[in-house]
């Protein structure tokens, strides 16, 4: 239950990042949020079919969040925060339940 009420939650984010995304690159700027929504957008749907290989694909997309930070505004942490923000505590939600499904777990055999 939490499993897919979590990758619910992600996709309507993603789309969300989406669409503000795909705003900015209208307007001349990164396309780097488009790309990370639909990451997160695949990760969701990775997430809601109990897959394992969504985590994977969520450290990954955080890995690339980070490099793509440190290129943007350096070592300053303090701007670090708003990329940061919307994702990080999705990732630790979709990890505790996906860690504790018995469909993916082998709990239940």
């Amino acid at each position: 239950m939490i499993l897919r009420a979590t990758s619910v939650v992600m996709a309507i984010l993603a789309i969300a990042l989406l669409y503000m995304g795909a705003q900015l690159v209208a307007a001349g700027g990164s396309p780097a949020y488009s790309i990370i929504a639909l990451v997160l957008l695949a990760t969701a749907v990775l997430l809601f079919l109990k897959k394992k290989s969504a985590l994977t694909l969520y450290a990954v997309l955080m890995w690339g969040i980070l490099i793509w930070i440190v290129y943007e505004v350096g070592f300053d942490k303090w701007q670090w925060i708003p990329p940061w923000r919307p994702v990080r505590p999705l990732g630790s939600l979709a990890g505790l339940a996906l860690g504790r499904s018995p469909a993916v777990s082998g709990a239940g055999t």
